[in-house]
């Protein structure tokens, strides 16, 4: 097995209480060291979501940074000095229409460039053994249908690109020892206002809001593949317990049944998982 699943997140580049952050940018929760370590989850309290597909990672790129620049825009125009500039009132909804909506997302582009302090995101891809994807896609309940407080595995925003997952507790200790390499990167506000840019000059899109490009461009792929990524193997996945640390997480699934509740999984279930994993694990470390 030479290509191995993905999965990918977005999320803020600090891990402390920082003021200044956007409340609209995700919270860091997947921690990685300069030596590769991964910490998922360090303050134990929500779900961490991934997108599953690349498609769905450019699609929450795309609208949460359109999110962070619209509540940005919104704070510019209490201020006196900004007041003044015809800032839209709700960048989503910005057009191609015309040449003054180019020259609005060119103000815009200024402003985050000039007179505020970078904003940038951190862009995460785990890659993970397809033991754990089966277990996942097999165990999980999508968000809609589940109970809230509860610890089942989830997926979620399922219609857009093929959605998340949603996952805490033992799910993410599994997922831990897991992943074999991580690749981690950070894009700017104003690198992605130059991409919005760059789309301009695509007549497919002329008439099209902000909000719906994603649909049918390919910029935004091509400027995430150009970013520089860091490459990190997993020290957890070469450890020498890494087989009795996945057995382990399997066990405390089992035993507290974190699994959908339409599922009755019994002890061969798990059994068989557990003789899966560690065979999948030897053909891939």
């Amino acid at each position: 097995m030479n290509n191995l699943p993905e999965m990918y997140r977005v999320q803020s580049l600090c891990t402390d209480n920082n003021p200044y952050l956007n409340k609209q940018c995700p919270v860091k929760r997947v921690v990685i060291s300069n030596s590769g370590k991964i910490n998922l989850n360090p303050d134990n309290q929500k779900f961490v979501y991934f997108s599953r597909t690349k498609k769905h990672h450019c699609y929450y790129i795309y609208n949460k940074i359109l999110k962070m620049i619209s509540a940005e825009i919104s704070k510019l125009k209490k201020d006196a000095y900004f007041s003044k500039a015809k800032l839209p009132s709700d960048f989503r909804a910005f057009t191609y229409h015309d040449n003054l909506n180019i020259r609005g997302i060119k103000e815009v582009k200024d402003i985050f460039e000039n007179y505020l302090p970078p904003k940038e995101l951190e862009l995460v891809k785990l890659e993970y053994m397809e033991c754990f994807r089966d277990l996942f896609e097999m165990c999980s309940t999508l968000n809609s249908k589940k109970t809230f407080g509860t610890n089942y595995p989830e997926v979620s925003d399922k219609s857009r690109y093929g959605g998340a997952y949603g996952m805490n507790t033992q799910w993410l200790d599994l997922l831990q020892v897991c992943t074999k390499s991580t690749d981690t990167t950070s894009i700017s506000i104003d690198k992605f206002l130059g991409y919005l840019l760059e789309c301009s000059k695509d007549i497919k899109i002329k008439g099209q809001r902000l909000s719906e490009v994603m649909d049918t461009n390919q910029i935004l792929f091509m400027l995430l593949n150009g970013l520089k990524y860091t490459h990190h193997m997993n020290p957890d996945f070469n450890d020498k317990d890494a087989v009795n640390k996945m057995s382990n997480a399997l066990r405390l699934i089992e035993d507290k049944k974190l699994y959908s509740p339409t599922l009755q999984l019994d002890k061969r279930f798990f059994s068989e998982q557990r003789r899966k994993f560690k065979e999948e694990y030897h053909s891939v470390r």
